[in-house]
């Protein structure tokens, strides 16, 4: 187990690197919290699949404070993931591969830009959401833009690794988001 702390935030990282499972939360209170993107949750349903044959994945980008910390320690674990895909390279591919080749080359990070994170929503059972009373608010199902311009808190799981069309990358998943607060910014001037 480790863990980080400053004074923008706290993150707790629960299990470690020996097959025990992991799940990261940023505390109720810690400033910043996750944000999520001006978008809110996206779907995607792949090229060439139609309609209702394939289910769509639903997603949800995070922003973070560069200054937390949060996006330094998920870029640690994908160095961990990188490292041991390469150690065990020749197992799944049938040849060797460097880490290096695998970072720049194969891995496709969920980190987007400096301090954006993509996860993925779960659809069956749904991710539990809540507001900021801890109602449960949890939708039947997804839709697009819900919950754009929330501050929200979270907790993330990492739980699977996909290769896939010569691409390796986690899984992350979103088990239950609380919404602080929601812009609202229509029909009144936000500054003096």
């Amino acid at each position: 187990m480790f863990g980080l702390k400053n004074k923008y935030t706290q993150l707790y990282m629960f299990g470690d690197y020996t097959g025990r499972r992991i799940k990261l939360t940023v505390p109720k209170f810690q400033t910043p919290r996750a944000q999520t993107t001006q978008y809110g949750v996206s779907g995607f349903i792949p090229p060439g699949s139609s309609s209702g044959a394939v289910p769509t994945s639903w997603n949800l980008d995070l922003v973070f404070d560069e200054r937390s910390g949060f996006i330094d320690k998920i870029k640690e674990f994908e160095d961990k993931v990188i490292s041991h895909v390469s150690q065990k390279s020749t197992e799944i591919f049938g040849y060797f591969v460097l880490e290096d080749d695998i970072r720049n080359n194969m891995f496709n990070s969920n980190i987007k830009g400096v301090s954006t994170m993509r996860v993925k929503l779960k659809s069956n059972p749904v991710t539990a959401v809540f507001d900021c009373n801890s109602s449960n608010i949890t939708p039947d199902s997804w839709t697009m833009g819900a919950h754009a311009n929330c501050t929200v808190a979270g907790i993330i799981e990492p739980v699977d690794i996909y290769f896939m069309n010569k691409t390796i990358g986690v899984v992350w998943v979103l088990h239950q988001m609380k919404i602080y607060e929601e812009f609202k910014g229509g029909g009144c001037c936000l500054f003096k």
